[in-house]
């Protein structure tokens, strides 16, 4: 089944990227705590501003880890009555078709299956949010800067 395919590609993206960013994150918390980053003037922020970064990485870390989590405990639903989360949508944009799996995570990732993209697509993007509820043949209207945008709903399964 494709969307157990698209789950299982998708964690093992989360974990090669959360296995990265924890060791960046550990690598600047040691930057930031290193006896070289000693204060040499009043005008010398080295340390304040690693401390920030190892911050920041540290909440990315978070954020992978609430997101594989997410995507570890997915039940995959069987109705393709209207979009919700776990079901692949195709959707036609200004003649364009799109293909997304409808995702828990609240980043947007794309995973490749046998040589096809698949955009994973959070269900709390703003586009994700929007096809939410939806069923086949129905047009989802997204305002964007510039103007509504429409999203036919070809297919859901």
């Amino acid at each position: 089944m494709l969307k157990n395919f698209i789950k299982t590609a998708l964690i093992q993206l989360l974990e090669k990227e959360l296995d990265e960013l924890e060791k960046i994150a550990a690598s600047t918390k040691e930057q930031a705590i290193d006896a070289e980053m000693e204060q040499e003037d009043k005008w010398d922020t080295r340390r304040i501003e690693a401390s920030y970064l190892a911050g920041a990485q540290a909440k990315r870390v978070e954020e992978v880890k609430r997101d594989l989590n997410l995507i570890k405990n997915l039940e995959m639903i069987a109705t393709n009555e209207v979009v919700s989360v776990s079901n692949i949508v195709e959707v036609d944009h200004d003649g364009d078709t799109m293909v997304f799996f409808m995702s828990p995570t609240f980043s947007n990732h794309v995973v490749v299956i046998e040589g096809n993209e698949y955009n994973c697509l959070s269900i709390h993007s703003p586009l994700g949010k929007e096809l939410i509820g939806y069923g086949m043949g129905d047009i989802a209207e997204l305002e964007a800067p510039s103007g509504i945008q429409e999203y036919e709903i070809l297919e859901i399964s």
